[in-house]
């Protein structure tokens, strides 16, 4: 649940964002559409329990100066095979850079459209990764946002 002030900031975003959207339609001469009347995300898979024994070398890429290591990970930093996420969202503590959490849509098989929160934190610039598993498991989630306030607590 975010803050009153947090809440007062985001307020303006949908009442901007349905305002672009008729200017744009306006300027660029197109009709307006409606919007969809059916909701976007779909209850389509029950969830299910998924045996994730295999693993492989978690992923470690380099550009340049740059290095990237892969999040969702077991205790050993080693990639859990056949699970999957997308759409990820991640903050960073503003009192202390190396301390980061992200959030994302997990699936627990490439197989299923069953979707949870899954999540991890570093606390040593994303070297590595502490990934519990999902918020709670068997309940459907979608777009994970998260949020740290000035203090370093993160929502």
């Amino acid at each position: 649940m975010f803050s009153p002030p947090v809440a007062r900031r985001v307020s303006w975003i949908l009442p901007a964002a349905v305002f672009f959207r008729a200017a744009l339609a306006a300027v660029s001469g197109q009709p307006l559409l409606p919007l969809p009347s059916e909701a976007l995300e779909k209850y389509e898979d029950s969830p299910a329990y998924v045996w994730r024994t295999g693993v492989s070398p978690g992923m470690v890429s380099q550009h340049d100066a740059f290095t990237s290591h892969q999040v969702n990970v077991n205790a050993n930093g080693q990639n859990i095979t056949g699970d999957a996420a997308n759409e990820p969202s991640i903050c960073v503590d503003p009192t202390n850079g190396n301390k980061m959490a992200i959030g994302w849509r997990q699936f627990d098989s490439v197989a299923s459209n069953f979707r949870t929160s899954g999540y991890a934190q570093t606390s040593n610039a994303g070297v590595s990764w502490t990934f519990p598993g999902v918020l709670e498991s068997g309940v459907f989630r979608s777009d994970p946002v998260l949020i740290s306030d000035k203090t370093g607590s993160f929502f």
